[in-house]
């Protein structure tokens, strides 16, 4: 487990961060077998200092780590990222195309 220096007193566990979730100038970060951390820091401050690549950010509200995604659902009009088989969040329209082409997968298409 290697940490990663964020700030002078912060430091983050990459490899077990599944995603962020911005509150304004704060950002929660969900880990996989840890409780939530929250942080008085930006989620856009966080995705300027973390390495490039590893995490995708989804909406103005998340960023995923890279690797956590298992499926993509697109249901009327909904863009959806399930991870953990639990956690769905929504990817933004604006986002949506490129977050495909990052995590290479194609959307499984589900009707009612």
């Amino acid at each position: 487990m290697s940490l990663f220096p964020l700030t002078d007193r912060t430091q983050l566990l990459l490899e077990d961060i599944l995603y962020f979730e911005g509150e304004g100038n704060y950002t929660f970060v969900y880990y996989r077998n840890r409780p939530a951390v929250l942080l008085s820091k930006s989620i856009g401050f966080l995705m300027e200092r973390l390495p490039e690549g590893m995490f995708i950010r989804i909406s103005r509200k998340y960023a995923i780590h890279k690797n956590a995604a298992n499926s993509l659902q697109f249901e009327q009009g909904e863009r959806e990222v399930t991870f953990f088989e639990s956690i769905t969040l929504t990817v933004s329209r604006r986002r949506w195309r490129e977050f495909k082409k990052t995590v290479g997968t194609k959307p499984i298409r589900l009707r009612k």
